[in-house]
């Protein structure tokens, strides 16, 4: 018998919860964290913050706040870092703004040990809750966790000329392990013959889900965003990458298109034609409804996203032509 798997959305720690398997699903923890550019205002979880400081120590006076926030206290990179943290005087003051992410939020979802953190570019990283900072060597930084409560992670500082970027955070015993995927998944993927990615998309059958919005290919996630724990849903590439290294046919959910030149619909077959394994099947569903399950404006969505001019053909020839 046939096995198929349908993958969990990433989530930390928020409507969707589903942080006990994000942490294991890329070798690279930071891969699962929530997005630094993704706004969230709750006190414990807010992505950004400001705090005052001393100016004659440089030592941090006050604690981090998620109000009285400058409209321009950070300028975003395409790929999720900042390019620029504010740093500046108020009523004789120092103030400095910062970004935070978190893995594994809100319980003890990320496995006890040591890590290595690595990045490029110039700027200040700190840990907090289950992580300990127990060397800084450069770029890279070891890190020992306790799984308790999850990890922070805070950017206090990027260099506007060379912003700090390409954060990973990898198990020391796993270093050299081939990537990207955490072997706990392969291992637990191993007998599938399909995957359903429709969770991985962030797409489902909800009409009043905003995540079910149109997307454009320019703005996708890649794999060179700061996190796959977007609301635009994983890369492609690594839905591919993970069919071609189990050997086991995609079956992809659809989000709506903008229009019948849509141009999301239009890369994501070129891209899965190009790169997919030619012994696949292909699985392919508007959203995650299938006949029947429908509704009239889902119906609709369907007809523009099977039959994309230019060509008359339908979506899935267009991926094996």
């Amino acid at each position: 018998m046939e096995i198929g798997y349908k993958l969990a959305p990433l989530g930390d720690g928020s409507k969707k919860d589903f942080s006990q398997t994000s942490t294991r699903v890329f070798l690279d923890l930071f891969k699962q964290s929530s997005a630094f550019n993704e706004q969230r205002y709750d006190w414990d979880d807010a992505n950004l913050v400001i705090a005052r400081f001393d100016k004659s120590t440089g030592k941090q006076a006050s604690v981090w706040q998620h109000y009285g926030i400058p409209s321009d206290a950070v300028v975003w990179r395409d790929d999720g870092y900042p390019a620029m943290l504010k740093r500046w005087t108020q009523d004789n003051q120092d103030w400095r703004a910062s970004v935070v992410a978190h893995v594994g939020k809100g319980g003890p979802h990320v496995m006890s040990g040591l890590y290595v953190c690595q990045y490029e570019g110039i700027g200040t990283l700190e840990f907090e809750k289950d992580a300990v900072t127990v060397k800084r060597d450069g770029q890279q930084i070891i890190l020992n966790i306790t799984a308790a409560k999850g990890v922070r992670v805070r950017l206090t500082y990027t260099n506007a000329s060379n912003p700090l970027h390409n954060v990973t955070i990898i198990p020391l015993n796993l270093q050299g392990e081939a990537g990207p995927f955490h072997p706990n998944l392969i291992q637990h993927l191993s007998t599938a013959k399909v995957l359903r990615f429709a969770g991985w998309s962030r797409v489902d059958g909800n009409d009043y889900n905003s995540e079910n919005n149109p997307r454009t290919w320019i703005k996708r996630t890649t794999v060179n965003h700061q996190t796959q724990n977007r609301a635009g849903g994983v890369a492609i590439e690594y839905m591919v990458a993970l069919s071609n290294r189990l050997q086991a046919s995609p079956w992809f959910g659809l989000p709506k298109a903008i229009n019948a030149q849509d141009d999301y619909i239009a890369g994501m077959a070129t891209l899965v034609r190009d790169s997919l394994d030619p012994s696949l099947a292909i699985y392919l569903e508007y959203r995650e409804g299938g006949p029947g399950a429908l509704s009239d404006e889902q119906v609709r969505q369907s007809l523009i996203i099977w039959f994309l001019p230019p060509s008359p053909l339908p979506f899935l020839s267009m991926l094996r032509s």
